[in-house]
């Protein structure tokens, strides 16, 4: 009798699964979850770990996390309540990657056992698709130049056709001197580098779309080309980006300025804006979601804790120089070791 009542007791812990069964069980589960590239962290209701793989302790930066709560663990707040399933899923900064983390619930019936939490490393993605932004960019801009410049020479050959042979000269000269591509931006001839200048002058034309005026500083002066020049117009597009975005949502007059200098072999950027400034400096490089407060434009999504990851790879940085506020703009920056090709000469 009391070994029927150990049995049906047995079968109801282990929800009918047979002792024999439980051992092939946990095998294929453990060979399953290890073999893999994804993180999978599994927690019951108390929030207590009760599964991590190795792939999970290596993108959370945690060790022997089974058996101990997920708020004992050391994560950033906002990785331990997406894990707890109270924040957002959504794309996180946890050291130099960003992690996308999913979380369900798991049930049998009415039972609940807890949750399950997915982790996917999407650093590399995002940083592909940042850059390939920066193209699309340039891209768009090349092809609006392109265009003014094809009305430009219709221009000067309708003069000839009206025998107006001293204008279409003159019109001709003045189109030389300031080359078929004209990005039409205050100061853009101190940014020597080809790429970088056709960036700035896409980013300027998509600000002037929205009624903001991009400049470059006067104090600018990048005399040398940038060899590695992904990493660059992947920070300078961000932090522009949201300058931009904080100037079109503040009064008359909207201006964002962008300083470039070279340092030996670092590019030192700067922005700044006219908007209504930087609350918490600390926070526009945290992760969050842009209808969580319209009026942060600073930082939104994960951005700026992504523009940081990049700088800080090379021994740089991304930092808060002035946050602004009462009637002024904050102004960001941003410097990169290492990207510049310095002549010999």
């Amino acid at each position: 009798m009391v070994a029927l009542f150990m049995r049906r007791r047995l079968e109801r812990l282990t929800l009918g699964v047979q002792p024999e069964e439980l051992v092939s069980l946990v095998q294929t589960q453990t060979a399953v979850l290890e073999s893999a590239d994804e993180g999978v962290v599994a927690l019951d209701d108390a929030g207590v770990v009760r599964v991590c793989t190795a792939a999970a302790e290596r993108l959370l930066g945690v060790r022997d996390a089974v058996g101990r709560p997920v708020r004992d663990l050391g994560l950033p707040p906002a990785v331990a309540a997406a894990l707890s399933g109270t924040g957002a899923s959504t794309g996180l900064p946890l050291g130099d990657r960003v992690v996308f983390i999913d979380v369900r619930p798991v049930r049998r019936g009415a039972r609940s056992f807890g949750r399950v939490a997915t982790l996917r490393d999407r650093t590399d993605v995002m940083a592909l698709s940042g850059r390939l932004d920066s193209v699309r960019a340039m891209s768009d801009a090349l092809r609006v130049q392109r265009h003014e410049n094809a009305n430009r020479l219709h221009a000067a050959v309708g003069l000839l056709d009206a025998g107006r042979t001293h204008e279409a000269r003159s019109f001709l000269a003045d189109l030389v001197d300031r080359g078929s591509v004209d990005w039409a931006v205050p100061g853009i001839d101190l940014v020597a580098d080809a790429m970088l200048q056709s960036f700035v002058g896409a980013k300027a034309l998509s600000a002037r779309e929205r009624g903001v005026a991009l400049r470059v500083a006067d104090d600018s002066f990048l005399a040398d080309p940038i060899d590695e020049v992904e990493d660059v117009v992947a920070v300078l597009g961000n932090l522009i980006d949201n300058a931009v975005t904080a100037a079109a949502a503040a009064p008359a007059p909207r201006e964002v300025e962008v300083a470039v200098l070279g340092d030996g072999d670092a590019v030192v950027l700067t922005v700044s804006d006219t908007g209504s400034g930087i609350a918490d400096p600390e926070a526009v490089f945290l992760p969050r979601d842009r209808g969580d407060d319209p009026a942060a434009v600073h930082g939104l999504g994960i951005g700026l804790p992504l523009s940081r990851e990049f700088a800080r790879r090379r021994g740089g940085e991304v930092w808060v120089v002035d946050p602004g506020g009462d009637g002024r703009g904050a102004v960001v920056a941003a410097r990169l070791p290492g990207v510049i090709r310095e002549d010999p000469a």
